[in-house]
């Protein structure tokens, strides 16, 4: 006996297309009752809350320090970012290595650099698995770019605080 006879049936019972088409058919039915029966992802409801993160922006010198302001609104492109705005700014001395003429090391404060804390408030979704403001994740230890109508600069998030 033969796989295919010379009608083009399988084991001269089955005509081969038919059988192509009844199993896309199946795998289709398939398919649609997967995805309808499949269990959804829970999306989280949306919880406006207030958010304060301290981002770490390093070796700036005054020029740029004098720039940034609190009640600055952070902007994203070409939009200012609704409800996001700068609190606070401190400024200090930058920290950096220098080694003495015997080869050792030491930390020093910079003479003429300084490192910015940026206090930045905005209200987010604070249910939602990432916090963000406008794109930007706001994570402990994640690069955070502060932008405003008049600067802009990275720097790496050193707090994150949610208001209850």
């Amino acid at each position: 006996m033969k796989l295919i006879d010379e009608k083009g049936r399988l084991f001269g019972k089955v005509n081969i297309i038919d059988l192509v088409v009844v199993l896309l058919v199946l795998l289709l039915v398939a398919a649609v009752g997967y995805k309808v029966l499949s269990p959804k992802i829970a999306s989280s409801p949306t919880a406006q809350g207030e958010v304060t993160a301290v981002v770490k922006c390093t070796f700036r010198t005054d020029t740029v320090i004098s720039q940034v302001k609190a009640g600055q609104q952070l902007v994203f492109g070409t939009d200012y970012i609704p409800n996001a705005t700068i609190a606070e700014v401190k400024a200090v001395p930058s920290d950096y290595l220098t080694t003495d003429a015997q080869g050792k090391v030491h930390m020093e404060k910079h003479p003429t650099l300084k490192d910015i804390y940026i206090t930045v408030k905005a209200k987010v979704n604070t249910n939602a698995a990432i916090l963000k403001v406008g794109t930007q994740d706001l994570c402990l230890g994640k690069k955070f770019t502060v932008k405003t109508q008049t600067i802009e600069m990275d720097g790496n998030v050193e707090r994150v605080t949610i208001a209850k």
